[in-house]
Order: structure tokens, then sequence, then C-alpha cells
């Protein structure tokens, strides 16, 4: 009887100082969605590169407008002179035909259209991220309870098995083996624990907090089931943010191959100066310049820039085919992920059902002496086997479901 009282003793001490140590704040997955949308640095940084490629390409475009100069400045006389060597001038110039300059300006364009499909393959990966990590959350949670139940099942096990060994029909290997199984659940429960406050640091993690926070996940989260596998794969797969960017650089290589070729081209700008020789001399002139490079930057170094732009082009090419087919791949391979796991949650929701049916039953026998206790103890141990399978089994669904969602190129507001 010691021997239980002591049992009884350090299990209730146990789950009840972890019980105290739970946080009380909760969030739900709609709190973490808004918190990451404004404090994740993966998405901040993606919207800064954003920028950056806007600002790029409004400096290109304000390579077409007129350019205005204003000078004054004083020049040494090459000869004795009475007048004045003080020059004001005032010029504008005008490009009336450069087709680099244009072909800049779409380069530009399609690089802000690839920081908008990084920034969406950015919200993409951490919509996945936070998903993963606020079910981790969750379910390190329910593991804490399922553990705290487990004590409590293994403590009653334990001083039954001490009372029937008092009474003379147990053995005491019996006895030590139910006493170490109690204290392996507290070890368990332990572990629940520490996995719970790494969880609350993966979750920090995603959400951008600068301090972290202790917390909760709270929501239900109910996976919905998958449906039929896709159909047309090849529609699914043009909004992915992997193959929005390969796109966007094949865009991109085909601005370039405009560059080379504008080298072709020749140039021609118009310009008017008015200015002023010393205070009273007001002077002004008019300028037409149709440039076309002949060596150093012409025809032979225009034909090489093509012929690598092309090779680069093609190479964009291939590179957005590969892309396109290993998505087909992933979106398939999702789906099937995410029915299996669906699957396989209802098997473990049955099979922990029949064990606690079986295992109510054995105490019953086990009670009545009508079982021994290696019978009684394996299905007792199935069954706690099988309680945190089951756990496991509901949050590998989620997880399998966001990988899905990935797949399909949701970001992180939808």
């Amino acid at each position: 009887m010691k021997i239980g009282l002591a049992l009884g003793v350090i299990a209730i001490s146990v789950s009840s100082g972890f019980s105290q140590s739970l946080p009380k704040d909760s969030l739900t997955w709609r709190d973490c969605v808004a918190l990451a949308l404004r404090n994740n640095p993966d998405l901040a940084s993606s919207r800064y590169a954003l920028e950056a490629s806007q600002s790029a390409y409004s400096r290109t475009r304000n390579g077409l407008a007129p350019k205005l100069a204003l000078d004054h400045g004083y020049r040494v006389p090459a000869t004795t002179s009475n007048g004045s060597n003080w020059q004001t001038r005032a010029s504008i110039n005008v490009n009336l035909w450069d087709k680099t300059d244009r072909a800049d300006i779409a380069t530009s364009k399609t690089l802000v259209s690839q920081a908008e499909a990084g920034q969406r393959e950015a919200s993409t990966q951490v919509r996945y991220d936070l998903r993963k990590a606020f079910t981790q959350l969750l379910f390190v949670r329910k593991n804490i309870d399922v553990s705290q139940r487990i004590v409590a099942m293994r403590q009653d096990e334990a001083q039954l098995v001490t009372l029937r060994y008092n009474s003379g029909r147990e053995s005491k290997g019996s006895m030590l083996r139910a006493k170490a199984q109690l204290l392996q659940a507290q070890a368990d429960l332990s572990q629940s624990f520490r996995d719970m406050r790494i969880a609350q640091q993966a979750l920090n993690r995603q959400l951008g907090l600068d301090t972290p926070s202790d917390f909760q996940a709270k929501d239900s989260l109910e996976p919905s089931p998958p449906g039929e596998p896709p159909k047309d794969g090849q529609t699914l797969i043009e909004n992915r943010p992997d193959v929005l960017v390969e796109r966007s650089v094949m865009r991109t290589a085909e601005a370039n191959l405009d560059i080379a070729r504008s080298d072709y081209w020749p140039t021609l700008s118009a310009g008017y100066t008015q200015f002023l020789d010393g205070y009273t001399e007001l002077q002004n002139s008019w300028n037409v310049v149709l440039s076309y490079p002949l060596f150093g930057q012409g025809p032979t170094n225009t034909r090489y820039a093509i012929l690598a732009a092309k090779s680069n082009l093609e190479k964009a090419k291939q590179d957005l085919r590969a892309v396109r087919e290993q998505a087909l791949v992933d979106l398939e391979t999702a789906w099937s992920g995410y029915a299996s796991s669906f699957d396989q949650s209802k098997v473990q929701a049955a099979l922990l059902e029949a064990a606690r049916q079986r295992n109510d039953e054995a105490n019953i026998r086990y009670n009545s002496g009508l079982m021994t206790y290696d019978n009684w103890e394996i299905i007792a141990s199935e069954r706690i086997s099988l309680e945190r399978e089951a756990i496991q089994a509901q949050a590998n669904v989620l997880v399998a479901e966001a990988a899905w969602q990935k797949s399909l190129g949701l970001p992180l507001a939808e």
C-alpha cells in the first residue's frame, strides 16, 4: 500500500505542476494570419524587393523625358581679352528615337512582374510554414491532454497491480513494470511540455514577433475532404508562384534580346541651347544628332550580344518548361499525400475506438482475475500507442492539406 500511495502522490504532483504552467493566452488561425501579414520578415523582404523594382522601372521611364540643364561657369581665356569670361547656359535635349531606352523600359517592367511573382512565392511559402507551425502547436496542446490522461491511467494501473502484489496475487516483476510505466508516462508528459516550447518558438518565428510570447493555438482547423484528383493540372499550375517567376524570367530574357538588337538601330536626338557670354551677348543654337556606332560597339559587337541573348532566352524557355513539369508532379504528389493522410486519420480513429473498448473490457477481466497481467498490459499499451498515433494522424492531415494548398499557389491572405 505504501508503494501505491507513493506512486499516486508522484503522479498527482507531476500532473498538477504541469497544468499550472500552461499559457492562458490563445491565438486563432485568423489572428496568426493578421500578425504574419504585418510582421513576417520574409513577406517584408519581398515587399521591399517589389518596391525597389517599381522604383527602377520609374527611373528607366524617366529616360524618355526631355533633359533640361542650367549651368554657369568661368572659362580661362587663351589670350588677353577685355570681354567677360563668364558664361550662363540653358539647354534642353530630347531623344527622338533610341530603341535601347525603350528596350530598357521593357526589361524593367518584366523585373517588376518578376518581383510580384517573388512576393506571391514568399506569401505562399509563409502560408505553408505558418499553417504547419500553428498545427504543431495546436496538436502539442492536445498531446499534453492525452499525456495527462495516460499518466492518470498508468497511475491507476500501478496502484491496482501494487494492491494485487501485496495480496499475493501478482508478481513483483509486474509491480515493478507498472511502476516503470508510470515513470515513462510522466517523462512523456514532461517532453510534451518541452515540445510546446519548441512549437511556440517556431510559431513566433513565422509571426515575426521580436519578443517571444507564450500562447496556445485555439482553433478546430477541421480539414475538408480532398475530393477528386486534379483533372486540369495545366490550368491549376499557371498561378503557382514558381511558374510565374520563371515566366517573368523568360520575358526578361526576351527584353534583353530586344536590348541587344537595339544596337543595330541609330539614335536620333534634338536639342536647343541658349547661352549668355559675359553680360550682353545672348545667343542660341539648335542641333539634331543622328548617331550610329561603326566600331567598338558596332555591328560585330551587336551580333555576338544577340547570339548570347538568344541562348539565354532558349535557356529560360527550357527552365520554364522544367518548372511546369515539376509543378505537375508536385500537384499530384500533394493531392495524393493529402488524400492518403485523410484516409489514414479515419483508420486511426476507428482503431483507437476499438482499442479503448478492448481496454475497458480487459480492465474488467483483469480485476476479476480472468486475464493475466501480460495480456492485460499488451492491450493497455496498444491503447496508449493508438491515443498518440490518432493525434499525429489528425495533425498529418492538416499539414498535408497545407502542402496541397501550397502546390496550388495560395498566398497567405487567401
